[in-house]
């Protein structure tokens, strides 16, 4: 798969390919669903989700000349942890204030933050999975009823279907304050509540 950048100039009426992030070179990561922000210092930065295997590392490029050539797809590695980002459907947001953020899922869903705005400086990893097992926990839900994406679980042992996509969204809603958008099937809120088909709002807040 290639990752095209096309360009309009007139609202959407006609389009003009650009340019492509990853190179045909056949030893180059197939990439799709690629999400594209400009940076607070101008470049033009991709992630793309690559398919490697069961689940690819997400991996990532940058732009100078707005989008006709890009840097080759290098994985992402972060300055704190030996996480490593992976799978699908990453979605990047530039903050008011120039931070970059990302999320992403399956298994898990995930945040990551780079207070530089540069794509360079990658850290943070909230396990939002992890915190939502937490709070089911602690609201008395039985254990055969919470979410069963287990962390840590291979790609292919999810239960997307009936459990979670693990398609996640983000907006900023206040000034490094954010809220993820995810969906839900069989969610048990707390001890005796009916599941429910939802998607689920978690506020998010970032401290220096």
């Amino acid at each position: 798969n290639f990752a095209f950048i096309f360009e309009s100039r007139d609202r959407g009426r006609s389009w003009d390919e650009v340019g492509v992030i990853n190179d045909p070179d056949p030893k180059t990561p197939c990439a799709n669903e690629v999400t594209l922000v400009r940076l607070k210092a101008g470049q033009l930065y991709a992630v793309a989700r690559t398919v490697e295997g069961p689940g690819g590392p997400l991996m990532h490029s940058w732009s100078e000349n707005e989008g006709r050539t890009w840097t080759p797809l290098v994985p992402i590695r972060l300055k704190d942890s030996s996480h490593v980002p992976a799978h699908v459907w990453p979605v990047a947001k530039v903050l008011q204030d120039g931070t970059l953020v990302l999320v992403y899922g399956r298994p898990g869903k995930h945040m990551i933050f780079d207070p530089s705005g540069t794509g360079r400086d990658w850290q943070g990893h909230l396990d939002l999975h992890a915190w939502e097992l937490e709070t089911q926990a602690m609201n008395g839900v039985p254990e055969g009823q919470r979410l069963r994406g287990v962390v840590g679980r291979d790609v292919n042992a999810c239960e997307r279907h009936a459990d979670s996509g693990d398609y996640l969204g983000v907006v900023e809603t206040a000034p490094r304050e954010l809220l993820v958008a995810y969906d839900v099937h069989q969610y048990v809120e707390h001890a005796g509540a009916k599941p429910s088909q939802a998607v689920r709002l978690v506020r998010v807040r970032l401290e220096k």
